[in-house]
């Protein structure tokens, strides 16, 4: 198992709504980053759950891609 760490927080943990998630996300976006998203908090789950296609999506239109680990 290789340890990797996250280069860029959302700060979803408080629970502050879809639009600030995605509006926190895509603040200075670099190539190469690991985000970070909750999917075990209570606040925090759904609402990364409800906008994570938007920001897949978003992501894709911005000409980024996505991979494992060992490929970035």
């Amino acid at each position: 198992m290789k340890v990797v760490t996250w280069t860029k927080g959302v700060w979803d943990t408080d629970g502050p709504g879809e639009k600030e998630i995605i509006m926190r996300v895509f603040k200075k976006v670099k190539n190469g980053e690991i985000l970070l998203l909750h999917d075990g908090n209570e606040k925090a789950a759904p609402q990364v759950f409800s906008c994570l296609s938007e920001i897949i999506d978003e992501y894709k239109k911005r000409g980024f891609g996505f991979g494992k680990v060992e490929e970035i």
